[in-house]
């Protein structure tokens, strides 16, 4: 690999990290694509639960969800691995100590509070049953779990080429049974980060690749034919050259208009994503508990209220995040501060 310059956010020769490549600044088009994968989440989510109403899913947000699928998780794993290097720059302890604060605290505090809030009144059998299942990933926050690990991975393979390593994984992603959630799918979702880191590591790549209408009118035909031809309501290979071309058409239609007020909303909630992510479910849940009490039958108004309530709270907490440490305890692990 090549030699990173020593700067401030180069690693120190016992970090052991070989980043390869110095980091570079997100791009705003990438917190636009985050912020509408998380969209998609909390909508996926305002529809599954309205089972613990009695209600069905409107048919309107089962095509949108149907349609969706393959950029809500697998849209952001991606842009995960495009910012690997970025993060890796920062050297192993920082690397590995920022994924932990930001990742796993947040993964195992939210694990607590789904259980007490999804699961009240439980007794010791049924506890000593849930927590180790919950701490697998057995809730909506499987997909930190899985980043987490991801990242942790990505040490193990760093001096390996990316793409065969890919490969690798894809083929086991085909392999597996279909569906099984701690085989097919984290398969081929870190097939995906490493897809992205690959991407990462060739800036000059990227940017043509997202400026060019060339390449999103072929991204926007193979599209077409993936909806038409393949499978795309899974996580296996099947779905990748959709997942691939649709990130790139939503790459090059937003790119250049990223930075306007428009977008703002997107660019925040990408920014924040942890916040929206781990808010959503629980609020969600809440208001749909409290429909069914009160007797709503409109699906469609419950999805509304409660897909925009989870939002509007996941915003709220974000912007109080930088200003309240007891809000910033909820999602990343306090600091000691010394002497």
């Amino acid at each position: 690999m090549a030699t990173v310059p020593r700067t401030s956010a180069s690693p120190t020769p016992d970090d052991g990290v070989d980043v390869g490549r110095p980091a570079r600044t997100r791009a705003d088009w990438m917190d636009v694509l985050r912020g509408v994968a998380l969209i998609a989440v909390v909508l996926f989510h305002a529809g599954t639960l309205l089972r613990f109403a009695g209600l069905q899913v409107p048919e309107g947000l089962q095509s949108v969800n149907g349609a969706v699928a393959p950029f809500r998780i697998p849209l952001l794993v991606l842009l995960s691995g495009l910012l690997l290097p970025r993060s890796m720059s920062k050297g192993l302890r920082r690397y590995a100590g920022g994924k932990l604060a930001a990742i796993g605290y947040p993964f195992l505090l939210w694990t607590v509070l789904y259980g007490l809030v999804y699961w009240p009144g439980l007794g010791v059998e049924a506890l000593a049953w849930l927590v180790p299942s919950l701490l697998v990933g057995g809730s909506y926050l499987w997909y930190l779990l899985f980043l987490l690990v991801f990242y942790a991975a990505a040490l193990a393979v760093r001096r390996l080429p990316r793409l065969p390593v890919a490969a690798v994984f894809l083929l086991l992603a085909e392999l597996a049974p279909d569906g099984t959630k701690y085989l097919e799918r984290p398969a081929f979702l870190f097939a995906l980060f490493l897809g992205g880191w690959w991407l990462a590591e060739r800036p000059g790549l990227l940017r043509a690749a997202v400026r060019s209408p060339l390449a999103a009118a072929v991204a926007a035909a193979v599209l077409g034919a993936s909806y038409a031809l393949l499978d795309m309501s899974g996580y296996g290979p099947r779905a990748l050259p959709g997942t691939l071309a649709g990130a790139l058409v939503l790459a090059f239609c937003t790119h250049r208009i990223a930075r306007s007020a428009l977008l703002r909303p997107l660019r925040f909630t990408g920014r924040n994503s942890v916040v929206f992510y781990v808010v959503h479910f629980p609020v969600i849940y809440v208001l749909v508990r409290c429909a069914d009490l009160a007797g709503v039958e409109d699906a469609t108004l419950l999805v509304a209220v409660s897909a925009s309530a989870a939002l509007l709270v996941g915003a709220a907490l974000a912007l109080a995040r930088p200003r309240s440490a007891l809000v910033r305890a909820l999602f990343t692990a306090p600091r000691r501060t010394g002497p």
